[in-house]
């Protein structure tokens, strides 16, 4: 019996007639939906004031007076960075809301490319190219995700060339070993969680390489970027990871209610934005169903992800983690070419008819969600928001107050420059823009840690009422105090003995010997008793 769909071997889109028709149809409908619902979310801005530090002189840091990485992308705040320096700093281009329309620019740029690439390198037929950007269109994650000011556009499009390379590449040739290996290790330094996508076909294109001694070389050499950033980073900042994954796995709270919050976090996505995890769910079944092999090592990275996605809880912003993984899946469908119309025209009508039915479809927003969605909830009673719809009003590219409350800071445009020799101290709720609001003269202690590398290694204040994503720590007392002045006053002598070693990781001279001895030490956990001290001492009151 015939297959309903092939998967059409080496054959592109791209060299059929219909490759101008794909282009102007597909892709500009893809470009009007996205830009319609552009945004730059507060989160972004923890990212820009880091931008600013870097580019002004006073490194690679959110409070200018210690080493500590919030950032989790590095290669996407490097990819802003040069950019912002060439038309700022080297060509003197000021425009409004400098980084709004920076962070608009690059993702509606790299979103179209990761789209072209799909409909004109991967799609085996107009007809696949058609139901793909369907679903894409439809995805509020995947939508909402490719603005917002986060990494997720690099994301997208570093997923699609890995998808490319080694679907399409020779399998014997080391050139595509070492290709594979250098694209994940970009896309781990574009945002570390995202190996378990990549590290599933890095194995199965070991496994099918022949000469094993080559192929470990070009592995190494291809994962070097990433390697060599973690040196940095532990030389650097002291550590290998950055203070968001302490701050938000170092919680304290049990693994078993994180994962209850994970699984959770799959409902909202369903409730919210059912094409997008149908999507992914049929896709795990695809190779299964039409004895299609060769796709079920990137679909065990999309499956270890999703593990990965209940293990930690999920996230507060709904859908953001379930955007590459539709892509992929997306990608996956666009290599069939249907070859039964009736099936594939109710596939269409099926993923037609369950986006548009969905609460929130992207292809039919306003320019004024909030208004069109009134009354209802844009944070549920579990904490996970609808992101963009809770920051729209005033974060969307095309709604009329916007400036009103974004780009949100006075140095947009000018020198970031501090006059002070000791900072204010201050304290945030929303770490964001609140904090580039502030500028350099301010350090910002944020209740939920992200910026602080003493109070994200201690418990959240309170086990039993927390929100994923927003893990409360207690200020110890005397804390503030010792950032105002620059000396130790915390009042616990255990945390005060413990915040001693810490400073000299996080702001003591970089090549000093004693600082080299305790980042050794903080990593090997020799100080964590003074932690277990100080929080035993606590435990009876709040923790």
């Amino acid at each position: 019996m015939k297959p309903k769909y092939l998967e059409a071997e080496n054959v592109s889109i791209a060299a059929g007639r219909d490759r101008k028709i794909v282009l102007l149809l597909l892709i500009t409908l893809f470009a009007f939906v996205l830009v319609k619902n552009a945004w730059v979310g507060d989160d972004a801005y923890i990212t820009v004031r880091t931008i600013e530090n870097f580019l002004s002189g006073y490194g690679l840091t959110h409070n200018i007076a210690e080493r500590v990485q919030t950032y989790t992308h590095p290669l996407w705040l490097f990819v802003q960075s040069g950019i912002y320096f060439l038309l700022n700093r080297v060509l003197g281009i000021y425009f409004w809301a400098e980084f709004y329309c920076l962070n608009v620019l690059i993702s509606v740029t790299l979103s179209i490319l990761v789209i072209y690439l799909l409909v004109v390198k991967n799609a085996r037929s107009f007809g696949s190219a058609l139901l793909g950007i369907t679903i894409l269109v439809m995805s509020k994650a995947f939508v909402d995700y490719s603005t917002s000011g986060l990494e997720n556009p690099l994301t997208h499009l570093l997923l699609v060339i890995f998808i490319l390379v080694f679907l399409d590449g020779q399998r014997e040739n080391p050139r595509r070993m070492f290709f594979l290996s250098l694209i994940a290790a970009l896309g781990g330094l574009n945002r570390l969680d995202t190996l378990l996508l990549y590290l599933p076909v890095i194995v199965y294109a070991f496994w099918q390489m022949d000469d094993k001694r080559k192929a470990i070389h070009q592995i190494l050499l291809g994962f070097l970027p990433l390697i060599l950033w973690e040196l940095f980073s532990l030389f650097y900042y002291g550590f290998l990871f950055p203070n968001t994954a302490y701050s938000k796995l170092n919680t304290g709270i049990p693994s078993g209610h994180l994962a209850r919050q994970g699984i959770y976090y799959f409902l909202n996505s369903l409730s919210l934005d059912p094409i997008t995890l149908l999507t992914i769910v049929f896709s795990l079944a695809l190779p299964f169903i039409i004895k299609q092999r060769r796709h079920l090592p990137i679909l065990i990275g999309v499956f270890l992800y999703l593990l990965y996605i209940v293990r930690i809880g999920g996230d507060f912003m709904s859908g953001r983690f379930f955007a590459a993984p539709i892509l992929i899946a997306v990608i996956l469908f666009t290599r069939y070419k249907f070859e039964d119309v009736k099936a594939y025209l109710a596939i269409l009508a099926v993923v037609l008819v369950v986006g548009l039915t969905s609460p929130r479809p992207p292809i039919i927003v306003t320019a004024h969600p909030v208004e069109k969605f009134e009354g209802k909830p844009k944070i549920d009673e579990k904490g996970v928001s609808d992101e963009r719809l809770f920051y729209f009003r005033t974060a969307g590219l095309l709604v009329d107050n916007r400036s009103q409350v974004f780009p949100g800071s006075r140095y947009a445009g000018r020198q970031w420059i501090s006059i002070k020799d000791t900072p204010d101290v201050e304290i945030a709720g929303a770490l964001g823009d609140h904090g580039y609001v502030t500028g350099p003269d301010v350090h910002v202690v944020d209740l939920f840690a992200i910026s602080d590398p003493l109070m994200a290694r201690l418990p959240t204040l309170d086990l039993e009422v927390w929100r994923i994503g927003h893990f409360r720590r207690d200020i110890p007392e005397g804390y503030l105090e010792s950032l105002a002045s620059g000396e130790n006053e915390i009042i616990d002598p255990n945390l005060a003995q413990y915040y001693d070693k810490l400073s000299i990781v996080t702001r003591g001279d970089l090549f000093e010997w004693d600082r080299l001895v305790e980042i050794w030490n903080l990593n090997t956990g020799k100080y964590d008793y003074l932690l277990d001290a100080y929080i035993a001492e606590r435990g009876a009151v709040q923790y």
